[in-house]
């Protein structure tokens, strides 16, 4: 079996943990099957290289921009897809670019673009590129043979779209991660981010409809009620600068300077450290297709106060103490419900943990595994020579 998979779009994120979970399991589940990767130049400090049966190729056009990466997707991508003669063409991050001649299958990630609510707090630049976008995913959902959906609320709002009940789409959570990390030195790592003692921890890229402002507000109320509180830390890339720095102004405003730090993007050893060592997590997104970061937070004990948005309840379950994200004050009083209750934190601990051991990168990888052959009418034979060498 040959797997030509689409990499130009993957990009730091849940997006790219899934692509390098994915591709390790691949290596490791199948390991006579040949996978060929085919991204952009810049991508190779990004990707994980399985030596074992994976090739990869980077190209230069679809690194100039969108316009490139867009002409290169329709016209050049092809004609590479069918050069390789594969069985399969997989394209794990929304659009595909044009029709190859072999059966496609796609991976939604981003319903942003589908979002209205979304849209309409957007500049007019950007819900003209949204607007795109929407149309763009659309055409490669409907172009494709099978579909795969990270939840089953991303499953049924793509329904308006695709025939989603069909035998041509399945639902593949993300994985828990596995526990490499464990032997860290948590002191030494905590030291590197000036942390020292409690701290209440939130891991987000920073855009607007992760309601990140509406966070800080509840932490800064509870603040005003708790002057002992521990600090808020920030984990994550602010990709909208403009609203990161309103947050801050907003906190400087009340006198808080040093009571929220923004950490920056944090590498996932490092994440880890951070995750198992915090007080309190808070989750405040309002728009995702399946959180690795609530599954991540849920691997290492976190205690969890989370958004109760799209898909959050689906992936925390029973796990977590919800609220609005828009409810800043309601928040206030679960932050300081999880800090003066340590009965309550212990038990949202050990949920979490047992909540986590329902996701599977393994199981994931290999459910998609067998949508491949499903779709190409092949029975999916499990390998007992799974192979550990070079993964």
């Amino acid at each position: 079996m040959k797997i030509v998979l689409k990499a130009d779009h993957i990009a730091p994120g849940g997006g790219l943990t899934h692509f390098n979970q994915t591709c390790k399991w691949f290596a490791r589940l199948q390991p006579s099957w040949r996978f060929i990767v085919l991204g952009r130049e810049g991508q190779q400090e990004l990707f994980n290289e399985y030596t074992t049966n994976f090739e990869y190729h980077y190209y230069k056009k679809p690194s100039k921009g969108k316009i490139s990466q867009f002409l290169w997707g329709k016209f050049e991508l092809p004609k590479l897809v069918e050069a390789h003669k594969p069985d399969l063409f997989f394209v794990p991050g929304n659009f595909s670019g044009s029709k190859v001649n072999c059966p496609t299958v796609s991976l939604v990630h981003n319903i942003a673009p589908f979002s209205k609510r979304y849209i309409a707090k957007e500049k007019i630049s950007q819900k003209v590129k949204l607007h795109i976008l929407r149309a763009v995913v659309i055409n490669s959902l409907q172009k494709s043979d099978g579909i795969i959906f990270l939840s089953r609320f991303c499953q049924r709002y793509f329904a308006q779209f695709y025939d989603t009940n069909s035998n041509k789409s399945i639902t593949a959570y993300h994985g828990r991660p596995e526990d490499q990390f464990k032997f860290v030195d948590d002191s030494k790592t905590l030291s590197i981010y000036d942390i020292a003692g409690e701290y209440i921890l939130s891991v987000s890229h920073i855009f607007e409809y992760k309601k990140m402002k509406e966070m800080v507000d509840g932490y800064l109320i509870a603040l005003e009620k708790n002057k002992n509180l521990p600090p808020l830390i920030i984990a994550g890339t602010p990709y909208d600068d403009q609203y990161k720095t309103q947050i801050l102004k907003k906190v400087e405003e009340c006198g808080y300077k040093n009571k929220v730090r923004f950490i920056g993007n944090v590498p996932e050893k490092d994440l880890s450290v951070l995750y198992r060592n915090c007080s309190a997590f808070i989750f405040s997104s309002s728009l995702e297709t399946c959180s690795v970061i609530l599954i991540e937070a849920m691997a290492n004990g976190c205690p969890i106060i989370c958004s109760n948005k799209t898909v959050m309840p689906e992936v925390s379950g029973h796990t977590a103490l919800y609220y609005n994200p828009t409810n800043s004050e309601y928040l206030s009083q679960l932050i300081l419900k999880v800090l003066s209750d340590s009965e309550l934190s212990q038990q949202l601990k050990k949920k979490s943990i047992d909540m986590s051991l329902n996701y599977s990168w393994e199981k994931s990888s290999e459910k998609i595994l067998s949508f491949f052959c499903q779709l190409l009418n092949k029975e999916y034979k499990y390998d007992d020579n799974k192979s550990l060498a070079g993964v």
